[in-house]
């Protein structure tokens, strides 16, 4: 009897340890997220509405490799912020960026007139190249897709999409907005 009984424990126990195929069950939308910490929620909920100067950028670590890492990394695919189709990204019309034209998203020429000291009235035009660096990324968009292992009841979140956010400023200096820069998917 006593055998019986440890023969269906164990085999009870066998089967609660076999995981099950994990299925997609929410496709979660663009969230929106600035935060000191990559992996620290509490800070995001903490941090999200105040505008101090601490709070205004994101993790260096996270930027500097938004910036320069995941710009080499060849599993990365960048599309443009203006025509990619996030809520589908498989769709054939988004077209991944070349290295040139996110080069020229990163750093962008610019020419103004400005006027000549010596001889006021007259002007003369200055080529200015504005290049993004990681203190500039202020937020990252990133769309994420859930999953639930029904037999451990556990959560797992996957990053699908990310995209570095900086702040706009008018010719005077004002802040007149946010952008963003692109989308990046990991292949």
């Amino acid at each position: 009897m006593k055998k019986h009984l440890l023969l269906v424990m164990v085999a009870f126990a066998m089967m609660a340890c076999n995981e099950q195929k994990v299925e997609i069950t929410q496709e979660a939308p663009v969230y929106d997220w600035e935060d000191k910490s990559v992996f620290a929620s509490s800070d995001l909920i903490d941090h999200y509405d105040k505008e101090t100067d601490e709070s205004r950028h994101v993790n260096p670590q996270l930027a500097e490799w938004l910036l320069t890492d995941a710009v080499t990394n060849e599993n990365a695919e960048f599309f443009d912020a203006g025509s990619f189709d996030s809520d589908n990204i498989n769709n054939k019309d988004n077209k991944p960026l070349t290295k040139e034209e996110l080069s020229e998203i990163l750093n962008r020429v610019r020419t103004v007139q400005v006027e000549n000291p010596k001889k006021p009235g007259t002007y003369f035009q200055v080529t200015d190249t504005m290049t993004v660096e990681p203190r500039d990324i202020i937020q990252i968009l990133t769309k994420e897709e859930w999953s639930m292992n029904k037999s451990t009841m556990s959560l797992n979140k996957k990053v699908t999409l990310m995209a570095p956010i900086i702040a706009t400023y008018d010719e005077e200096g004002a802040e007149r907005g946010k952008r963003i820069l692109f989308w990046i998917k990991m292949k």
